[in-house]
């Protein structure tokens, strides 16, 4: 806490008076991810600028509206010393609401990262796996439109990059269970398949494909 109070000082027009000082101060849309699979913090580790901890995966922007110095932060930080978002209508969220805000950056940077690995993923299988371009190409627009895979196509992709030796990595492939057709269709795959899938569904839908099995008492 001294340190940060002291970085924030010391980046302010206000460098005597600390509660005056953290009013010059708003949180930015800026947001950076510094995870992954190849991050190197061995030289550089990614740190907030104000408490000075280090390796953050998460950093937010945030700017003085005297001196328009910017740092980057941890949300502790931001939380702690109560820095506001200013939204483009000029709105200001603070407390619970702006905290949830900060979560939804982190949640939908989430999406989109993961979104864009999956596309990956389905344009080196497209390329590998000839004979299979037309299912493949067809499989992905439905998931670029769902954002999600039905469980036979989550399967055959899943299967063909585990043949084809193209590793999923970090990134989740999102198994659609809500529909009655698609629970119909994962209660009916054999259970080599069903196996293969439950790999990548979440614990929830692991729970759910249990019960499903129950109500429907389907048997391979």
């Amino acid at each position: 806490m001294k340190t940060a109070k002291e970085n924030l000082l010391r980046s302010s027009i206000n460098k005597e008076n600390f509660s005056e000082a953290k009013k010059e101060w708003q949180v930015t849309s800026r947001i950076f991810d510094n995870f992954g699979d190849d991050a190197d913090f061995s030289e550089t580790a990614p740190c907030c600028e104000l408490c000075e901890h280090e390796n953050l995966r998460w950093q937010f922007e945030i700017i003085n509206t005297k001196n328009s110095l910017l740092l980057l932060v941890g949300s502790t930080c931001i939380k702690q010393f109560d820095i506001p978002i200013i939204n483009e209508d000029l709105s200001t969220l603070t407390g619970e609401e702006r905290d949830r805000t900060l979560q939804k950056r982190i949640d939908d940077q989430k999406k989109e990262k993961n979104h864009n690995e999956i596309l990956e993923k389905l344009r080196k299988l497209w390329k590998k796996d000839k004979q299979n371009r037309e299912k493949i190409e067809f499989i992905a627009k439905h998931w670029k439109k769902e954002n999600k895979f039905d469980p036979i196509d989550a399967y055959f992709i899943r299967s063909r990059l585990i043949n084809l030796e193209i590793p999923l990595g970090n990134c989740r492939m999102e198994v659609n269970l809500r529909s009655l057709k698609n629970k119909l269709q994962i209660v009916s795959m054999p259970d080599k398949q069903i196996d293969l899938l439950t790999e990548i569904l979440t614990s929830a839908q692991k729970k759910a494909l249990t019960n499903l099995k129950e109500k429907y008492a389907y048997k391979n």
